[in-house]
């Protein structure tokens, strides 16, 4: 077991990291809110380990499946590596 311990920053996703729409999936809808991708990249620089959280109930109600959450979660990590 690592005995190192590590800061972690928790963000939703909806509304703190991106602009809020129902039900997103598709990234030709995503739009990062205005500095969110500074402000994520500036705590990773200090060192914090972050952590995106996110409640997806168009899962559940069918209107998506989790493959595609996930891709558009790596279509935003994609674009917070520069």
């Amino acid at each position: 077991m690592d005995s190192k311990q590590h800061s972690a920053v928790f963000l939703d996703r909806d509304g703190t990291i991106n602009i809020e729409q129902d039900y997103l999936v598709d990234k030709r809808e995503f739009a990062f809110i205005p500095g969110a991708p500074e402000a994520i990249r500036a705590l990773k620089r200090a060192g914090f380990l972050v952590v995106v959280v996110t409640n997806q109930s168009g899962i559940a109600r069918g209107y998506f499946s989790a493959a595609q959450v996930k891709r558009l979660h790596a279509y935003m990590q994609s674009q917070l590596q520069g």
